[in-house]
C-alpha cells in the first residue's frame, strides 16, 4: 500500500483560520490537530489522545454515522502532525475551547426555536452593508 501523502493546508472556516485542512492523496480530508493545539498554547493541557478518550461517545457516533473506520480517523502526517478526520474538526474544536461549544449549542437553541440562524460574523457584515454610520454608532452608544 502507498504510504498516504497530503496536500497543502487550506482554511476551511474564517472562524477559525488556525485550524488547518488538507486532503490525503485517496480523498480523504483532515485537519491538523497538533497545530490547532499549538496556536491555542494548550500543549500541556490538550491532547489528541485526549480528545478521542473523553469525547469517545460523540466520535463513535460520527464514524457510525459517516461509516468511518474508528482506526483511520487519526493519522500521523510526514511532518509528525496528527491529522484528524474533518468531520471531527468541529467536535475538536469544542473540546479545546469549551467556549465555542456553548456558543454552538446557543445557535442550535435558535434554530429550533426561529427556523433560522445566522453567525455573529453574518450579522455583522450584513449591519455594516445595510445601515449607515451613523446609525450602528447609535445602536452602539444605547
Amino acid at each position: 500500500m502507498a504510504a498516504k501523502t497530503f496536500s497543502d493546508f487550506t482554511i476551511k472556516y474564517g472562524e477559525f483560520p488556525d485550524l488547518l485542512f488538507t486532503n490525503s492523496n485517496n480523498g480523504d480530508e483532515f485537519c491538523d490537530a497538533t497545530s490547532f493545539i499549538e496556536s491555542r498554547d494548550c500543549v500541556d493541557s490538550c491532547s489528541v489522545a485526549d480528545f478521542m478518550k473523553v469525547c469517545k461517545l460523540w466520535i463513535d457516533a460520527v464514524c457510525k454515522t459517516y461509516s468511518l473506520d474508528p482506526d483511520k480517523i487519526a493519522v500521523i502526517a510526514p511532518n509528525g502532525h496528527v491529522l484528524i478526520d474533518s468531520s471531527l474538526a468541529l467536535l475538536f474544536v469544542s473540546y479545546i475551547d469549551t467556549e465555542f461549544c456553548v456558543y454552538v449549542y446557543e445557535r442550535m437553541a435558535d434554530l429550533l426555536i426561529s427556523g433560522i440562524i445566522l453567525s455573529d460574523t453574518t450579522l455583522a457584515l450584513m449591519a455594516k452593508d445595510r445601515l449607515t454610520k451613523e446609525v450602528l454608532l447609535n445602536l452602539i452608544d444605547k
